[in-house]
């Protein structure tokens, strides 16, 4: 069975500074737990509202977000912007 928890526990605790995660099921959030230091200098703790700089992770995230986000509003996002888009890029710069 699938234990978020233990994952935390075993894989990315022991290799970060600090962490939060959370899950979420039709928009609501079912489970959240954060950890360590946001800030080690300062020693402040990771809490709900810690902000955190993701980089380069929301790379891998972005194809199937807009995939998703594209189906659902009509558009093929297997064809060029340009191809779809009402304005024209070139004539706006």
């Amino acid at each position: 069975m699938f234990d978020p928890d233990q994952i935390l526990k075993t894989e990315l605790i022991p290799k970060v500074p600090g962490l939060s995660a959370a899950a979420a099921v039709d928009g609501k959030l079912v489970w959240s737990r954060q950890h360590g230091l946001a800030d080690l200098r300062a020693k402040l703790p990771v809490d709900r509202q810690t902000r955190f700089r993701i980089g380069s992770v929301s790379k891998p995230l972005t194809l199937p977000a807009s995939r998703c986000w594209s189906s659902k509003a009509g558009w093929n996002s297997m064809h060029p912007f340009k191809s779809t888009s009402p304005i024209s890029l070139t004539k706006a710069f």
